[in-house]
């Protein structure tokens, strides 16, 4: 059993296809913690197998939103939010093979 944590971030800038729309910018960071369990079996004297199953259950964020808007005060055209979220992760498994030096 063993605690992961990952660190991620996000830009995007949408660019309008039409008049009638503005553009935008995106900003995310954010953060993942979670529990990892492993299995470890040996093969051999140097080759070994692995599979963890990684769970992630919080995840912690910030949102940094602009939109070029001149009808809308400036104030407005920014917004910021920052949160933490319990999550109910998808299930992924991880397979691993390695050798020891």
């Amino acid at each position: 059993m063993g605690l992961s944590g990952r660190v991620g971030a996000d830009y995007n800038y949408r660019t309008p296809g039409v008049s009638s729309e503005f553009s935008t910018y995106n900003v995310q960071l954010f953060t993942r913690f979670g529990l990892v369990p492993a299995l470890r079996f040996q093969s051999e004297k140097r080759l070994f197998f692995d599979v963890e199953l990684p769970l992630d259950f919080i995840e912690m964020y910030y949102s940094w939103n602009k939109t070029d808007n001149p009808s809308i005060p400036l104030r407005q055209q920014r917004t910021q939010v920052m949160g933490m979220e319990i999550i109910r992760p998808p299930l992924h498994l991880r397979l691993g093979m390695g050798v020891k030096l």
